[in-house]
């Protein structure tokens, strides 16, 4: 039970560190166990510190888009986007056309309807 209640802290430590694949398995896990037992408090209690940490996530990988890139590291940090989904297949496409293209002084916002716009460059 004890390790079940660090997972928020052990996610929080691989966002700090950039082990986003890791982050990501660890919301995965949160996510099937939240789909199993959502009606108990200590997992409505992990959800939420897991989505937090998440969100922190999120502003960590547009800011690295946002900064001078190679383009494997873009690409990867476009897949991290897509595990997270927040943004539509449609929308991750655009960011990376974007970031291309960000050499030609391309200027993208990531807005998906009904909700705000994200900019990445």
């Amino acid at each position: 039970m004890l390790e079940l209640l660090e997972v928020p802290q052990l996610m929080d430590t691989c966002v700090r560190n950039g082990n986003y694949d890791d982050a990501l398995d660890l919301k995965g896990f949160i996510s099937k166990l939240a789909f199993m037992h959502s009606d108990l408090k200590v997992v409505q209690s992990l959800v939420k510190d897991v989505d937090a940490t998440s969100a922190s996530m999120l502003e960590q990988l547009l800011q690295k888009l946002r900064s001078n890139i190679q383009l494997p590291d873009c690409l990867r940090m476009i897949g991290y986007l897509r595990r997270l989904g927040v943004f539509s297949e449609r929308v991750c496409i655009n960011c990376f056309c974007c970031m291309v293209n960000s050499h030609a002084a391309c200027k993208c916002r990531v807005a998906e309807p009904g909700t705000a716009a994200v900019n990445v460059t």
